[in-house]
């Protein structure tokens, strides 16, 4: 009622007692004239009915017409002030966001601004640098000896001096000629020569051509046609020739004529101001423009700039030669009237005002006792005197002595000048870089500060905003329809019954099936090796081999890898106490590819840094060697790959496992080494340790003491783990996926709870891991998050790397019957290894442990707008399906929490509803774990009630995430709280209603 401003109500709700007035009023008017109380049944039998009744029945009525007048005038009222609410609130929305866009935007601009200062501060201060430089330099210069063994240019061969005899004009197929070869030949003059107009791409499209179209409508109600082009320019240029004088803005209007098209775009500005700009004693080309016109219709043969019509980019072997040039051309005029070069065109067209530069020439080619060389010395023949002649050779030998001299001294200066140059170069350009790198850096810094400050106001102004929903959601109805953990199903309540274990196409089983299902124990399944792509390759393989150089005079031999491999292991398994560096040692033997790439820095530090009373590393290291060295009893059979699109599983003993995991620590796992686009394996994760022994950290020094633990507790014979695990890859089609908009399906059980985790409250449950498509993450590099550690206390879960290919967006990996070996505190940097862990879970009828993982990976938002889209949202919601999606129709229900939120960007409130709608669909319930956020625990308790209680499809739950994405798209500044979009739409339905 406060929200509505209804005072009335507020008054008489808070203040009952002030109604007693209008109740003794109305007890008055239930009385009749007689004075007695009508307002109760005269008789408990079946009286006649007296006419005071009638009465009071008619005031009844009366008095609820009037409530019901008055329910509608306040919802009404109401109605009115909720839609000037809106109104108000959306119009003070966009006013303050017209207020942010405008401050960013100048923002934006002073940094601008600001930035192109600075830059042009930076460039005026390499120019000035450059002028001082350049200006030293030529000093320099000037400086150096002025001698010089240059020749004038009268000494320079002319075409006219060359006496070149050129063969009679003719045509070929490198040559074309445009004129009558025969009739120039024979002194007839230059005659066009005839042929036929060629409208290809191989040829110049001559705006005469017959080929050479536009198109013309000559009125408003005829149709547009096709003309031929040249009629209309030819009809243009005579009106141009026509005149005595034509103006610029006339060539102009003349030219768009047939050039339509460019209209807007061209423009002549270029030509107007040169025309504008030429004194009238010089402006001649009024008169000048009707001859071009006159020229262009008589087309006369193209000259220089005519060129360009014929002529394709030059490329870096090729050149044009040009010969015959004429004086002046008045082609070249409209080409450079285009390019608004006005001293270029008044050059061309006054040839004469070049009189300076011809004087000045002829004076360079005099010599220094000031007579004119550039004609020859005489006309005649004459004879020179004998002293002449000695004097001229005696001056010739010393001219040539002192050219020799000044070349030398001259390429002596110049190779020092241009070491001096390239030394003085490369200062300039560290120094230009080491510049260009501190502007940038501050220019990053400055940014940097900008958004931390924009971020920090978004992010204090988002936690007012979710504070005050918050404050309203605590003034919400605190009910809850979320159930208790006890009412989930565990795998050990399913009461599934298992078929007796046999192997398919599709389920590959490495142990002997016929003697487990007769209680013979775990016997290894005989097989046979394959070296295929299909298979993993086994270093026990025959078909893995080395190159090995038994000596220095021997050739180098290709032999079995599996023989050195374990001629080391033995080596290391004989001895009862190893060291890192005897690890190192024996792994690099068998890969001297990888030397000094491969570090083990991190094993070393590990067996160093740990207390001597918990250091058992130097006595475990053999056992490793020997468990790795049973890999050819334990593991008969090839393992197949878990591909891409192909439903397939695996089952394997523990036992197998561990000498799987043996080799991988002593990384003889062939070409799973290196991950580029071009490896065997580049749709694999890596299986080889080397990457965790490598570059020491805290977190790598926690994952090896989870590691050796493992190792510790497998190679006892006394509590090495007897039982078989299975690796399911699923994959769905296309057509078995829902089609969410309209599954009819209501929200199935949930609980939710801030307390916990899942790998411990969850046992029995279906346990998500918040996976990578490349499965296990950066278990064995530094990542350490949910993945890593559900790997690192359950280490069985590293072999899947070996086999199982990168995650498609429907694909999933449900690991059954691991075994966790240690338990933990911490996360990220904060993780620890907190102790061994006994598994007391029961066994099913293949001998699993009652444990169930689900690998399901979260795509990784940059932004977190971008999962905003319902692409984004159908993507999770289809990868969520396929891993609840049960077989038995019995199955356990989920454990989950916060898939895809922590450095993939998820919103926590989508991602939930996502698991949600996935679990309804595959009708198991959902346990949800926060991790320690009390306050989401609430909200998502408070919404499960809010849909349940309403009956919320996923269907129709869908639609709103349909609707809340456009809304979090139109308010990209600031976010949408899921949550409270859904309950108002709800609320507004529910008042429409």
């Amino acid at each position: 009622m406060a929200g509505r401003n209804d005072s009335s109500q507020i008054r008489d709700l808070l203040h009952p007692d002030l109604d007693s007035d209008r109740s003794h009023k109305e007890r008055h008017d239930n009385r009749d004239h007689s004075g007695k109380d009508t307002s109760c049944s005269s008789s408990s039998g079946g009286s006649r009915v007296p006419g005071g009744e009638r009465e009071q029945r008619e005031r009844r009525e009366q008095r609820e017409d009037r409530e019901q007048r008055e329910d509608r005038e306040q919802r009404e009222d109401r109605e009115q002030w909720e839609d000037r609410e809106q109104r108000e609130d959306r119009e003070q929305w966009e006013r303050w966001e017209q207020k942010q866009h405008r401050e960013q935007r100048e923002d934006r601009e002073r940094r601008e601004d600001r930035e192109q200062r600075e830059d042009r501060e930076q460039w005026e201060q390499r120019e000035d640098r450059e002028q001082r430089e350049d200006r030293e330099q030529w000093e320099q210069w000037e400086q150096w000896e002025p001698a010089s063994s240059c020749c004038p240019r009268s000494d320079l061969k002319t075409l006219s001096r060359c006496g070149i005899r050129l063969k009679e004009l003719n045509f070929s197929r490198m040559h074309a000629v445009l004129i009558d070869v025969s009739a120039f030949n024979h002194g007839a003059g230059l005659v066009p020569q005839a042929g036929r107009d060629m409208w290809h791409r191989d040829f110049v499209k001559m705006p005469c051509s017959q080929g050479s179209l536009m198109a013309f409508k000559p009125g408003l109600l005829r149709p547009t046609a096709q003309v031929c082009r040249w009629d209309m320019i030819s009809k243009q240029l005579k009106g141009l020739a026509s005149k005595k004088e034509v103006s610029a803005d006339d060539v102009a209007e003349a030219i768009m004529k047939y050039n339509p098209k460019y209209k807007g775009q061209w423009t002549f500005d270029a030509l107007s101001s040169f025309v504008k700009c030429i004194p009238k004693e010089e402006n001649y080309f009024c008169t000048l423009f009707p001859k071009i016109a006159a020229l262009i219709l008589f087309l006369i043969n193209p000259e220089l700039i005519v060129s360009r019509l014929f002529t394709e980019k030059l490329e870096n072997t090729e050149c044009l030669i040009i010969t015959g040039r004429p004086r002046s051309s008045a082609r070249q005029v409209t080409e450079m009237a285009g390019r608004n070069d006005s001293s270029q065109i008044r050059d061309l067209l006054h040839p004469d005002l070049d009189s300076d530069r011809s004087h000045k020439e002829r004076h360079d080619n005099r010599d220094h006792s000031g007579k004119d060389t550039s004609c020859s010395s005489s006309s005649g023949g004459s004879r020179v005197p004998g002293g002449e002649r000695e004097q001229r050779e005696r001056r010739e030998d010393r001219e040539q002595r002192e050219d020799r001299e000044q070349r030398e001294d001259r390429e002596q200066w110049e190779d020092r000048e241009q070491r001096e140059d390239r030394e003085q170069w490369e200062r300039w350009e560290q120094k230009q870089h080491r510049e260009q790198r501190e502007d940038r850096e501050r220019r990053e810094d400055r940014e940097q500060r900008e958004d931390r400050e924009q971020w920090e106001q978004r992010e204090d102004r988002e936690q007012r905003e979710d504070r005050e929903q918050w404050e309203q959601w605590e003034q919400w109805e605190p009910a809850s329809s979320c159930c208790p953990r006890s009412d989930l199903k565990t795998l050990s309540r399913c009461g599934i019954r298992l078929k007796e274990l046999n192997f398919s196409r599709m389920h590959a089983v490495l142990i002997d099936v016929s003697a487990f299902n007769h209680g013979a124990g775990l016997v290894p399944q005989a097989g046979r090796d394959m070296w295929h792509r299909d298979f993993v390759k086994m270093p026990c393989s025959q078909g893995s081999l080395m190159a090995f150089k038994p000596g220095l005079l021997r050739p180098t031999a290709q032999v079995c890898r599996w023989d050195m491999i374990s001629k080391q292991l033995k080596g290391l398994a004989s001895k009862k106490e190893v060291s890192a560096d005897d690890v190192a040692e024996a792994i690099m033997k068998y890969n001297p590819k990888y030397k000094g790439q491969w570090t083990f820095d991190a094993l070393s530090s590990f067996v160093k840094c740990i207390p001597k009373e918990e250091n058992y590393f130097c006595t475990l290291f053999p056992k490793i060697a020997a468990l790795a060295l049973k890999l050819p009893e334990q593991v008969k059979k090839a393992i197949p790959l878990l591909k891409r699109g192909h439903t397939a599983a695996i089952t394997l003993s523990q036992v197998q496992i561990s000498c799987l995991l043996a080799n991988a620590f002593f990384s003889t796992f062939p070409h799973r080494n290196t991950s580029g686009p071009n490896a065997e394996y580049h749709g694999y994760p890596t299986i080889n340790f080397t990457s965790l022994f490598g570059k020491w950290s805290e977190r790598k020094k926690e994952k090896l003491r989870a590691i050796m633990h493992y190792f510790n507790v497998v190679t006892d014979e006394k509590t090495t783990p007897m039982g078989l695990v299975t690796f399911e890859r699923r994959c769905l089609k296309d057509t078995d996926l829902p089609k969410w908009k309209s599954c009819k399906e209501k929200l199935t059980k949930l609980h939710v709870t801030s307390h916990g985790s899942i790998e411990t409250e969850g046992t029995g449950m279906l346990q998500v891991d918040f996976a990578s498509s490349w499965i296990g993450g950066g278990v064995l590099g530094s990542g350490l998050v949910q993945e890593e550690i559900l790997f690192l206390i359950n280490p069985e879960l590293i072999v899947s790397r070996l086999f199982t290919e990168k995650l498609e967006n429907t694909e999933c990996l449900i690991i059954t019957g691991s075994q966790q070996f240690s338990v933990y505190s911490g996360f990220g940097d904060s993780f620890e290894w907190a102790g061994p862990h006994r598994d007391h879970l029961d066994r099913d009828g293949w001998g699993r442990l009652k444990r169930q993982i689900l690998a399901i990976d979260a795509m990784n938002f940059k932004h977190v707008q971008e999962q905003y889209n319902m692409s984004s949202v159908t993507r999770e919601l289809n990868k969520a399906y396929c891993g609840f999606m049960g077989q038995e129709g019995n199955d356990p229900d989920i454990a989950t929490g916060k898939w895809g939120c922590g450095v993939f960007n998820g919103d926590p409130q989508l991602k939930a509803l996502i698991q949600l709608m996935a679990a309804a669909r595959a009708r198991r319930g959902l346990a949800f774990f926060t991790f320690g956020d009390e306050k989401l625990k609430q909200r998502l308790e408070q919404i499960y009630h809010l849909l349940v209680t309403e009956g919320i499809t996923v269907e129709k739950l869908y639609r709103l995430l349909e609707d809340f994405c456009a809304a979090q798209r139109a308010h990209a500044v600031s976010r949408v709280d899921l949550f409270e979009f859904i309950r108002n739409d709800i609320r507004r339905s529910r008042s429409q209603l």
